[in-house]
Order: C-alpha cells, then structure tokens, then sequence
C-alpha cells in the first residue's frame, strides 16, 4: 500500500492565515515523518493543524478511535454555570459550522456570556466528512469524553475527524463567522 499524506491543514479552516496554515503543515510533516521514519502510519496535532498519513483509506469517514480530551486541572465556579451553557454554546457554533453559507466551512467560533464571565467557544470538523458526519462526531466526542469535559474551566476535544474546545479566556481570532450571544 502506498502511504498518501492526508494533508487537513490546507483544508482546515481557522482564525490563521493560510501562510500560517501552510507552515504548520510542513512543521507537522516533517515532525511525523521524524517521529515515524518507517511510514507505516499516524496522526499529529499543533494547537492550529494536524496531519494524517495512513496505509488505510480515511478519507470520507469518521474517526472514533484517535480522541483525545485535554482539560483545564481547574472546576469553574462560576455561580449559575452549568455544562448545559457552554454545551449549548457548541451547539450553537456547530450549526454555524455545517451552514452552507458559511464563509468558513465545518468552522465556527465564539463567546457567550454567563453571569459576569464569558466561555470562547471553537468547533471544528475536517472537510472530507459530510454536514451530518460532522455534528455526528462532535456529539460523540462530547458524549464519550464526558469525564474530562464536564465541570471543567475549560477543555479541548482533539480528534482526527473533529475537534472543539472552550475556555473561559479567548483563544481565536474574531472572524466572519464568530458568535456572540
């Protein structure tokens, strides 16, 4: 089997520019291929991109194995926080994302307010998985990485297929397609 780049940063949409976007994708290549000289497959993620190389064919489908949740060690205490608040945050950014008219597609970030604070919100999916495969992977992620989620100051979702993140500090870009609510 021939090894194919399965390059998503060029694909990825971001708060990067796409010089930004480009390097980060040689930086993560050449780190692949020097972590994995014999090519026989893997995945590598940068806060802004990750790069796949694989014998098999993942193009077009989604990625439940390679998941991984990083959270903040601290719980909130913010009074009337809930989960329910910064989920429905992620709900709402990814009805943006797989919004055919969104100038960035399977992209969308932004804020809500709660109380006196604010929670960033980011949702991401690769572009070779349809609309539906996307919001699919992100409710399983949420649903199956629950522990490292809730209650949590903040957390990131990493996955092959997609990601998300939020936090109660900004972490992107304003951009076109950012939410305020």
């Amino acid at each position: 089997n021939e090894l194919v780049p399965i390059a998503t940063a060029p694909k990825f949409y971001s708060d990067w520019s796409p010089s930004q976007c480009r390097s980060c994708y040689f930086t993560t290549l050449s780190e692949l291929r020097r972590r994995c000289p014999r090519y026989k497959g893997g995945i590598i993620w940068y806060d802004q991109c990750l790069l796949e190389i694989s014998t098999v064919k993942t193009f077009g489908r989604i990625d439940y194995d390679n998941n991984f949740c990083m959270s903040n060690a601290k719980r909130f205490s913010v009074q009337g926080y809930t989960n329910t608040k910064w989920q429905a945050l992620i709900s709402n950014l990814t009805t943006i994302a797989i919004n055919e008219k969104n100038p960035s597609p399977v992209y969308a970030a932004g804020e809500r307010r709660i109380g006196r604070d604010k929670v960033y919100g980011m949702v991401q999916c690769t572009q070779d998985i349809s609309a539906k495969g996307c919001v699919e992977c992100l409710t399983h992620n949420m649903v199956h990485l629950q522990d490292c989620l809730f209650y949590k100051r903040g957390a990131r979702v990493i996955g092959r297929s997609c990601n998300f993140r939020y936090e109660f500090y900004p972490f992107v870009a304003v951009g076109p397609n950012y939410l305020k609510t």
